[in-house]
């Protein structure tokens, strides 16, 4: 289940996609599985903003072109035990998907969320626009703000 924990700012939103510019190369080509890119290079000072408490681990891009799908996957319980993913959505389309457990889901622009990594998820952008979403892996937990 996905579950809407805040949003962020215009603002924010602008300057995490100029960080994920600068420091990951997300590509990709329409209709096509999903690119992604593992990075603990964007700088603590983009994050601050954010209402999360971060002990930060690692950053995840994920940019699914129109026509592309993330395919369905689980994690690892034992790998990832103790660890929060939050998704934070900076572009996104009325026609994409995001399923988890079995249930589908439209994530709004500048949403964060988070969800059960241990179910199966999958993505999928039928829309004309990229779906691009910075998805950060903490120990720490969300703060209302």
């Amino acid at each position: 289940m996905y579950e809407r924990i805040g949003t962020v700012d215009e603002d924010t939103a602008s300057r995490l996609s100029a960080a994920l510019t600068r420091f990951v190369q997300i590509g990709g080509n329409p209709g096509q599985e999903a690119n992604y890119q593992t990075t603990s290079k964007l700088p603590l000072e983009i994050l601050s903003p954010l209402p999360l408490d971060i002990d930060f681990v690692q950053s995840i891009a994920v940019r699914i072109k129109p026509g592309g799908v993330l395919h369905e996957h689980t994690h690892d319980k034992i790998n990832d035990q103790g660890k929060i993913r939050y998704h934070i959505v900076l572009e996104t389309n009325d026609d994409c998907e995001c399923w988890n457990g079995g249930v589908a889901y439209k994530l709004e622009k500048y949403g964060i969320y988070s969800m059960q990594p241990y179910l199966p998820h999958k993505s999928f952008n039928r829309g004309d626009t990229d779906r691009t979403h910075l998805i950060l892996v903490t120990n720490g937990e969300y703060r209302d703000s």
